[in-house]
C-alpha cells in the first residue's frame, strides 16, 4: 500500500492555512462531488443508501439513540446524560461522548419538529440517518484524498464495502463520526498541521473515549521521527486539551456520564477476554495485546506517514480479533481494509469480502438489525443460532480476519520502502580527487537530509599524521598508506550498524587534528573522502556509491582558490603539489570510480571563463552524469528539460558502463523541489522539513542522488 505524497513545495503551497485545510475536510470540494456523482458506481452506492434510510428502522436508532436526542430537546440540559437517566431513561441509549451528540443532534432536532407538527415518527429519525449519509459522504472524499485513490478504486473499495453498509445502514451504528475525525486528524497531520491535527484527534476521543487507542502509535510516529519530533508537542497539546475540555468536566462530575460511557458494555469488554494468571488475578488479553503493538512500533523506529497507516490499519485489525467486540468496532478497519486493497488486485479484495461476510454473518445471530418501514417486516430479532454454529462462525471470521491481519502487515509493513529504511540507515559512499568538491557535495546532501538526521564522516580525519609531519615529503595525502583506512573502514561500518564512534577532526586552516569527539548514528550516514570506494569491505555496505570527477583544469582553478583564499596556502606550494601529488591520483583515487554508482563530472561550459580569477561565480559549469544501474534515465530526461528547461544530451557507454548524461543550462532551487516531487515522491519522509536546495549544479547532484537513493531503497526490499 502506497499512499500519494506530494513533494515539499507542492505541499506546502497548496495546504493554506490550518483554519483553511479543515474548512476543506468538513466542507468537501464542490468539483470531486460532481465528479464522484457521474460514475455508476457512486449512483449505485447512494441509490442503496437512500433506500436504507427511509426503509430500513435500525433498532438501536429507534430504541437508543433518537429518544436520547429528543429528550433533550424536550428538555434542555447542560447534562443531558445525567437528566435522561433520572426521567428513567435506558442506560444503554448513548454511551458516547459530547462531540457524537452535537453532530447527531441538528438533523434530529429538524426531523422533531416536522414529526411534532404532522404528528408522525418518522422524520427524527431519518434525520438521524442522513446524518451518517453525509459523514459517510465526507469520509469517502476524505479516504480519497488521504490514500491518494482513483475514483473507481475508492467508490468499490469504500462505497460498496459491506462493513460500511451494514454497520450504519442496517445496524445503525454512529461509529462512522469518531472514524472520519480521525481520518481528518491524519490527513492534517500528513499535511504538516499538528495544531489542528491535534483539536481534531481531541474531537474523536471527545466523540468516543475508544478514539484514545491511536494517540500513542501518533505520538510514536512523530517522536521517532527526526524530521518531525518539534511537531510532538504542537500536536499533542491541542489534542489532550481539547479532549479534557470537552470531555473532562462530564467524566469528572456527570452521574450520567459515569453510567452510560464509563459503565457501558463496550468499556467493560476490555477486560472480557483474559488469561487466569491465578486464583485471584488475570492478565487481560487486550490490554497486554495493545501494549505490545505499542513496542513493535516503538521498535520499528523511524516510521514514514505510510507506514503509520500501515501500522495502524494492521494493529487495530488485531484488537479487534482479539476482542468480543462491538459490530461498530469493525467500522474502525474500513479505511485500512481499504488502503490494503488499493493496488492489491484480487489476491487482496478477496480476503477482504470474505471477512466482510463473515463478520456480517456472524453479527446477524449476535446483533440486532432493522424493522423495514412500509413493508413492515421486522428484521430487528437476533438469527436463531446454537451456541455451537455460533462459535464455529466465530472460529472461520477470526481465521479469515489473522490471515488478512498477516497479509496487511506483510505487505503495508514489512514490503513498505521506508520500513527497510527504519531496518537501517541509508549510507552514501563519496570518492573523488582533492579539491573534486566532496565535501561541498556532502554538505548539500546533509541540506536536504537535514543536519539532525545525518551522520557524516570524512576521510580527512584518517590521516595517519598533522600536516606539519616530515612523513609527508615521502608519502601524500591519496596514498592509503598515509591513511589510518582501517579505523576509517571500522567507524563507517559501526555507523551502520547503529552504533556511534569517537573520532578525531582534522582541521584544515591548522592542519591539526582536534580532540576525540562522538559522533552518533543517525537516518543518513554520509561517507566522504579520497579512499571511500577504494576499501573493498566497504562497497557492498553502501547504499549509493558517488565518485566526483572534475575536470582537471577547474579541479585545479577551484583547489587553488580554495587553499590559498580559505586555507592559507601559499600559491606556490599548492601548485606544487597538485603536480607532486597527480600520480598517486591516478594510481589510488580514479581507479575507485569504476566502484561507483554515479560518476559526477562538472566541466566549465568556456573555458575562456578559467581565465577570470576575479569572479569565479560566473563560470558556467556542465554536468555530465556517468548513470551505472539507472533505468530512470528517461524520466529523468523528461523532468529535466521539461520542468527545469535545462539542455540535455544523452549516450550509451560502452561496454555496460551506463548511461552518460551532458547536463546544462540554469536550475534554481524551486526547480529542484518541483522535479524532486517528481521523481521521488515517497522520499520526501526522509528529507527535512526545511530542505535546503542547492542552486546550479550542485542541486542537480542533489536531485539525482535522491532518485538514486529511492531506487537503492527499492533493490534492498527486492534483494
Amino acid at each position: 500500500m502506497e499512499i500519494a505524497a506530494s513533494n515539499q513545495r507542492a505541499k506546502i503551497q497548496g495546504r493554506g492555512t490550518p483554519t483553511e485545510s479543515l474548512y476543506t475536510w468538513f466542507f468537501p470540494q464542490w468539483n470531486a462531488l460532481v465528479r464522484l456523482a457521474r460514475h455508476p458506481v457512486f449512483q449505485f452506492g447512494m441509490l442503496l443508501r437512500l433506500a436504507l434510510v427511509l426503509l430500513a428502522v435500525p433498532k438501536v436508532q429507534e430504541k437508543w439513540f433518537v429518544p436520547f436526542l429528543l429528550d433533550f430537546l424536550r428538555q434542555p440540559s447542560l447534562d443531558p446524560w445525567t437528566t435522561f437517566l433520572s426521567i428513567g431513561g435506558d442506560s444503554m441509549s448513548f454511551p458516547y461522548g459530547p462531540v457524537m451528540y452535537l453532530l447527531h443532534l441538528p438533523g434530529v432536532a429538524l426531523g422533531g419538529l416536522i414529526d411534532q407538527q404532522f404528528g408522525l415518527h418518522f422524520f427524527a429519525l431519518l434525520g438521524f440517518g442522513l446524518t451518517i449519509l453525509l459523514l459517510d459522504l465526507e469520509l469517502l472524499l476524505s479516504l480519497e484524498q488521504i490514500l491518494g485513490a482513483s475514483d473507481e478504486e475508492i467508490l468499490r473499495f469504500y462505497w460498496l464495502s459491506p462493513i460500511v453498509l451494514y454497520v450504519c445502514y442496517w445496524h445503525g451504528q454512529t461509529d462512522m463520526v469518531p472514524v472520519l475525525l480521525l481520518m481528518i486528524s491524519l490527513r492534517l497531520l500528513q499535511r504538516l498541521h499538528p495544531i489542528t491535527a491535534g483539536v481534531v484527534l481531541g474531537l474523536a476521543v471527545s466523540a468516543k473515549l475508544s478514539m484514545v487507542l491511536p494517540a500513542p502509535f501518533l505520538a510514536i510516529y512523530l517522536w521517532r521521527s527526526k524530521r518531525l519530533a518539534g511537531l510532538l508537542p504542537r500536536f499533542m497539546i491541542p489534542a489532550v486539551l481539547t479532549a479534557a475540555l470537552l470531555q473532562g468536566p462530564y467524566l469528572l462530575f456527570s452521574p450520567g456520564v459515569k453510567v452510560m460511557v464509563l459503565g457501558s458494555p463496550e468499556i467493560q469488554k476490555i477486560y472480557q477476554l483474559s488469561i487466569k494468571f491465578s486464583d485471584k488475578l488475570q492478565v487481560y488479553v487486550l490490554p497486554f495485546t495493545y501494549l505490545l503493538l505499542l513496542y513493535a512500533a516503538w521498535r520499528i523506529g523511524r516510521m514514514s506517514f505510510d507506514l503509520l497507516f500501515s501500522f495502524l490499519g494492521a494493529s487495530f485489525f488485531l484488537v479487534l480479533l482479539l476482542t468480543p467486540a462491538s459490530i461498530g468496532w469493525f467500522l474502525w478497519a474500513v479505511p485500512f481494509l481499504v488502503a490494503h486493497q488499493l493496488g492489491g488486485g484480487l489476491s487482496a479484495s478477496l480476503p477482504v469480502f470474505a471477512f466482510s461476510l463473515a463478520m456480517i454473518g456472524f453479527h446477524i445471530g449476535q446483533s440486532t438489525g432493522s424493522m423495514v418501514r412500509l413493508a413492515g417486516i421486522d428484521l430487528t430479532a437476533q438469527m436463531p443460532m446454537t451456541a455451537h454454529l455460533q462459535s464455529l462462525w466465530l472460529t472461520a471470521m477470526v481465521a479469515i480476519g489473522g490471515a488478512l491481519a498477516t497479509r496487511m502487515f506483510r505487505t503495508g509493513v514489512q514490503q513498505n520502502d521506508y520500513f527497510r529504511l527504519s531496518r537501517k540507515p541509508v549510507a552514501i559512499g563519496i570518492a573523488g580527487d582533492s579539491g573534486s568538491g566532496k565535501d561541498t557535495l556532502a554538505a548539500a546532501l546533509a541540506g536536504v537530509f537535514g543536519a539532525s538526521a545525518v551522520a557524516n564522516i570524512s576521510g580527512d580525519d584518517y590521516h595517519s599524521w598533522d600536516r606539519h609531519a616530515p612523513m609527508w615529503r615521502a608519502l601524500t595525502h591519496l596514498n592509503p598508506q598515509a591513511n589510518n583506512l582501517m579505523a576509517f573502514s571500522n567507524d563507517v561500518l559501526a555507523l551502520m550498524e547503529g552504533k556511534s564512534i569517537v573520532c578525531r577532526h582534522y582541521d584544515h586552516s591548522s592542519g591539526r587534528f582536534t580532540k576525540r569527539h562522538s559522533v552518533a548514528h543517525n537516518d543518513v550516514i554520509l561517507v566522504s573522502g579520497l579512499h571511500t570506494l577504494y576499501i573493498s569491505s566497504l562497497l557492498s555496505k553502501f547504499d549509493v556509491r558517488l565518485f566526483l570527477a572534475m575536470d582537471e583544469e577547474l579541479r585545479r582553478y577551484f583547489k587553488l582558490r580554495r587553499d590559498v583564499n580559505e586555507r592559507g596556502h601559499p600559491e606556490a606550494k599548492v601548485l606544487e603539489s597538485l603536480d607532486h601529488r597527480y600520480p598517486d591520483a591516478e594510481r589510488y583515487i580514479h581507479p575507485q570510480s569504476k566502484a561507483a554508482d554515479l560518476v559526477f563530472t562538472l566541466e566549465p561550459v568556456n573555458r575562456e571563463d578559467l581565465t577570470r580569477p576575479e569572479r569565479p561565480d560566473d563560470i558556467r559549469l556542465r554536468l555530465c552524469v556517468n548513470l551505472r544501474r539507472g533505468l530512470y534515465y528517461e524520466k529523468l530526461i523528461r523532468i529535466l528539460v521539461s520542468l527545469c528547461g535545462l539542455h540535455v544530451d544523452m549516450s550509451i557507454g560502452e561496454e555496460n558502463s551506463g548511461v552518460e548524461l551532458r547536463i546544462e543550462g540554469d536550475l534554481q532551487p524551486e526547480d529542484l523541489e518541483v522535479a524532486a516531487g517528481q521523481l521521488v515522491p515517497h522520499l520526501e519522509e526522509l528529507m527535512a522539513l526545511d530542505a535546503r536546495w542547492e542552486s546550479g549544479m550542485i542541486g542537480l547532484m542533489q536531485l539525482i542522488t535522491l532518485v538514486e537513493v529511492a531506487e537503492a531503497l527499492r533493490a534492498r526490499g527486492n534483494g
